[in-house]
């Protein structure tokens, strides 16, 4: 039977648990509630927000608290809350929580630290805390956390200030650091629907959360701040339906380096997984990876404002009122894959009529003379708005004294946005260089507000990315592929690391094309291989427990005849004998080959399951570091994305007079390589081609190694 060309994973029918017990509760128990503790914070909160539940202190030293009468324990209270939050000690929470399961409480939050995050105790203490939620099916939130709220149900379970003027909007967060939530919070810079900080994660995890607010109809962009993924399967599965969607994911995830994966296990307990694979998952399910708080706040308050008016191309149009800015902004969009293309002839002609100069105009259009006269400034907007060569309006304007100017533009810029269909974003010299009651205009209009330097080209670019991930297809056009191929008689017995011969076998299966090659047990059979392969040809030890052989000089290249062929024989067995590599099959024979080299293979990642790899450079990989990752199996258009990707694409292109390499064949290997990665999952631990030369002529496995998975998993 055959199978539909999907990449990565199955997609998710819905959320894995309704969270509403945690968002929508009707009424709330505040657990070790006093006047001037983390329980009383959690009422002015409850009170700020402006909830509209039912609310109960529960405290057995105190009969009210902040004017709400309160109780000595939950059994006191009279009627069974849907929430409860736990502001006791890491020792009390699990008997609170217990008690809180036998009541029938259904959701529970608690800021404790001392669980996964501080040693054996802590670790032991968390197990038990998950216990108790599943015994009862309660959710909980945390614990190590600041809690959650709600501004879209006004409801709040949090122990930070909130602000008493929100900053309410259609952005959910998801935050593993209380800093991070914090920093949501009182930034001030994107408009929230929800947040949680979800900690330790020790019964409801990120990805629980994220698939939630996919569902949530009063969110329209979806953050994180991740430390780890402890469900990559539902991770991805939520990525896909946020994207069928339309709702944009931006995870600003930490832990990429050494010092950093470290401090993350001291900090929740989680484990960092490769960063380069996370890559490769952004990539593939158009997740939008950004690295600091910056990036995160304007990406996702741009994508929220444009609301679903996303930029059909990379191609900017814009007008400033500075010359000297001009270049600047050129360089700007170069650093970060965007183009100002030069507008068309007649847009052109229009600006010169319009402008009443006959300079040539440019893009983006230096309107410094036109800083007076708003008639003239619109109509040039409109014009350059309008041009077939421009996907997204970029309108800059400078820090002025007079911010009544800077106003007018805005007014301007909201009017033509209003008037046309393509998305439209105001520049502005540096970050705060926009009076807050402009910025509120532009906001109310849709219109991001971001400065024209490197951190808003950024910004820029990834609503671009974005866009352009949503106008792709997940299952690709490839159409059916073929049952997946029964290799079992070549994994039988075999130990951890196959020969080259047996690799090749393997990948031939899967439709991998390899160079000519033949195993020869002697010179004379090594000989007349040669022969019928043609020359020039190379001889290589072949053995299972050799996976370096140029290493001890087990390699010989480019031999042009029978007699260099036996002397190569002779010496390559004598490297091996040397070197005590046993298990030697023989030599593998095999013609040389020309091409770019590739280097392709897979790998089984521990978070994410079966990934493929496509790289330049052969042996020269690490050093080039430009390689593509996704989750296998995956696609044709998958496939061909991952080597456009390639910052050396150009290479395979024709670079410097070569012929074009058959792109369409290496992307063949791919898809196929993925196929077989996912397809023996349980037994393949990696597959290494390298190099994989690729030419006119098509694409060829040079030298290739697969390592198998322990035989007892």
């Amino acid at each position: 039977m055959a199978r539909q060309a999907v990449s990565g994973v199955r997609r998710s029918r819905g959320p894995a648990r309704n969270l509403d017990p945690l968002f929508k509760p009707q009424s709330i128990a505040v657990v070790g509630a006093a006047p001037t503790s983390v329980g009383g914070h959690v009422l002015e909160n409850i009170k700020r927000i402006g909830y509209r539940g039912r609310v109960y202190p529960v405290h057995p030293r105190h009969d009210a608290v902040h004017g709400l009468t309160c109780y000595p324990s939950l059994a006191a209270l009279p009627e069974a809350v849907d929430a409860a939050v736990l502001a006791t000690r890491a020792e009390a929470v699990p008997a609170a929580l217990a008690e809180a399961g036998e009541l029938g409480v259904r959701a529970a939050v608690s800021f404790a630290m001392g669980f996964a995050e501080a040693g054996a105790e802590g670790d032991r203490r968390q197990r038990e805390l998950r216990e108790i939620a599943a015994r009862y099916g309660m959710l909980v939130c945390g614990p190590n956390c600041v809690g959650l709220f709600s501004y879209a149900n006004a409801c709040a379970m949090y122990v930070d200030v909130l602000p008493n003027e929100p900053s309410a909007g259609q952005i959910a967060a998801v935050c593993q650091s209380g800093t991070a939530s914090i920093a949501a919070v009182t930034s001030g810079r994107i408009g929230l629907s929800h947040l949680v900080s979800i900690g330790n994660e020790a019964v409801v995890d990120a990805a629980e959360y994220m698939s939630y607010f996919v569902d949530d109809p009063q969110t329209r962009v979806i953050v994180a701040f991740l430390e780890g993924i402890r469900s990559p399967r539902l991770f991805v599965e939520v990525a896909l339906r946020a994207r069928e969607a339309g709702k944009p994911l931006v995870v600003l995830k930490v832990g990429a380096s050494e010092r950093a994966q470290a401090a993350t296990v001291a900090h929740t307990g989680s484990l960092a997984g490769a960063d380069e694979v996370f890559d490769g998952v952004c990539e593939q399910f158009g997740i939008l990876r950004v690295h600091d708080f910056d990036e995160m706040f304007d990406t996702a308050n741009a994508l929220s404002l444009l609301d679903g008016r996303l930029p059909q191309g990379n191609r900017l149009g814009s007008i400033t009122m500075s010359g000297g800015q001009v270049s600047m902004l050129f360089d700007l969009a170069s650093e970060v894959g965007l183009a100002f293309d030069e507008l068309g002839a007649d847009t052109r002609a229009a600006l010169n009529k319009v402008l009443d100069r006959n300079p040539a105009i440019s893009n983006p259009l230096d309107a410094g003379g036109t800083a007076g006269d708003d008639s003239v400034f619109a109509e040039s907007l409109e014009l350059i708005a309008n041009d077939d060569n421009v996907d997204l309006l970029a309108v800059t304007s400078p820090a002025l004294v007079n911010w009544r100017r800077t106003a007018q533009t805005a007014e301007l810029t909201i009017a033509l946005s209003q008037a046309i269909e393509k998305p439209v974003m105001f520049l502005t010299s540096y970050a705060e260089a926009v009076a807050p009651a402009v910025r509120a205009l532009l906001d109310a209009a849709g219109v991001p507000v971001l400065p024209a330097t490197r951190r808003g080209f950024g910004t820029i670019a990834r609503c671009v990315r974005y866009a352009a991930h949503r106008s792709r297809r997940i299952e690709d056009e490839g159409g059916d592929l073929p049952p997946a191929r029964e290799i079992s008689p070549l994994l039988a017995g075999a130990s951890s690391t196959l020969s080259e011969f047996t690799s090749f076998r393997i990948l031939a299966d899967y439709g991998i094309p390899s160079v000519r090659h033949a195993l020869a047990a002697s010179a004379d059979g090594a000989a007349a291989a040669a022969g019928e392969i043609g020359f020039p040809v190379a001889v290589k030890a072949c053995a299972a427990a050799l996976s370096h052989k140029s290493d001890i000089g087990a390699v010989q290249l480019d031999l042009h005849d029978e007699h260099a062929v036996t002397r190569a024989y002779d010496e390559v067995m004598t490297r091996v004998r040397d070197a005590g590599i046993a298990g030697v099959e023989g030599v593998l024979v095999a013609a040389m080959a020309r091409g770019v080299e590739v280097i392709a293979g897979v790998s089984r990642d521990p978070d994410f399951g079966p990934t493929v790899v496509v790289g330049l450079g052969g042996t020269a990989v690490e050093l080039l570091d430009d390689v593509s990752i996704r989750i296998a199996p995956v696609g044709r258009g998958e496939a061909l994305a991952m080597l456009h990707g390639l910052r050396g694409a150009a290479l395979l292109n024709g670079f410097r007079g070569a012929p074009p390499a058959d792109v369409s064949a290496l992307a063949d290997v791919v898809v196929a390589l993925s196929h077989l990665a996912a397809d023996h999952q349980d037994r393949i631990e990696a597959i290494d081609i390298n190099p994989l030369l690729v030419s006119d002529a098509g694409a060829v496995a040079v030298d290739a190694m697969v390592m198998l998975a322990d035989s007892a998993s």
